[in-house]
């Protein structure tokens, strides 16, 4: 079976905004500990969780950390610029493993995590799904010279481009 970041991300991003949610809906409980705060507890846990049923390889390892990152940044509500924990979880990611330094998946993984960042900073004032076409389409683009370099292919709509 195949994991990889995305899933990790993508169910511990929807477990953070559902536990939120549910949260919000009790007011007393939302006066003792925030929302935000049990969703990141709740978010770290899953990623946690997936991350051990699927094996903690090195990619799921940066998923991980990556997530970890964002979510502690919450629960201990330090506020820092996306930036900020993006570098952080650099470089707590070659700590934990400075050999990965080599990795082409390590350069790809946070490579597409600066562009996702960069992407969701853009048309903040359109509809989500523009947004999130937008982002799609900038991550295709952007990766597209470094997947043909590094791998020799690359996706055969970019072959049917009249360019």
């Amino acid at each position: 079976m195949l994991f990889s970041g995305l899933h990790i991300g993508l169910i511990s991003g929807f477990i953070f905004l559902f536990s939120s949610f549910l949260w919000r809906q009790c007011i007393r409980c939302t006066l003792r500990i925030p929302a935000v705060a049990i969703g990141g507890y709740f978010g770290l846990m899953s990623a946690l969780i997936y991350a051990l049923i699927a094996g903690f390889s090195i990619p799921t390892q940066r998923a991980f950390i990556m997530a970890s990152v964002v979510f502690l940044s919450i629960i201990l509500r330090r506020y820092h610029a996306i930036w900020q924990l993006y570098g952080m979880a650099l470089l707590l990611a070659l700590v934990i493993n400075p050999v990965s330094i080599f990795s082409v998946g390590f350069w790809l993984s946070f490579y597409v995590v600066a562009i996702i960042i960069y992407g969701t900073s853009q048309h903040k004032n359109r509809h989500w799904i523009v947004r999130l076409i937008y982002i799609q389409l900038l991550i295709s683009l952007a990766t597209m010279p470094l997947v043909a370099w590094f791998f020799n292919s690359g996706s055969i709509f970019f072959h049917l481009l009249p360019i």
